[in-house]
């Protein structure tokens, strides 16, 4: 099988977070964050990915899922689920 490797870089555009009194630092976040991925895939070097995610953490421990668009750089765009 090819092998790919990579990294992502962004910026958190858009953080909300609610404490919640359940249980000591527990919170509820929403975000959303953009930024450009590299790869050694042309498909998916210089691709511009945005992806908003809700969060359950306590004590910076939990869940996350949401959604993506990968907008590659040919004007292709993917987009998925995540948890």
């Amino acid at each position: 099988m090819t092998q790919y490797s990579g990294s992502f870089s962004g910026q958190i555009k858009v953080l909300t977070i609610m404490s919640l009194s359940d249980v000591q630092n527990h919170e509820l976040q929403i975000a959303q964050v953009t930024g450009r991925q590299t790869s050694t895939d042309a498909n998916w070097n210089a691709a511009r990915v945005t992806y908003w995610g809700t969060s359950d953490m306590i004590a910076g421990n939990g869940m996350q899922q949401g959604y993506y668009v990968n907008d590659r750089a040919d004007g292709e765009r993917d987009w998925e689920t995540f948890n």
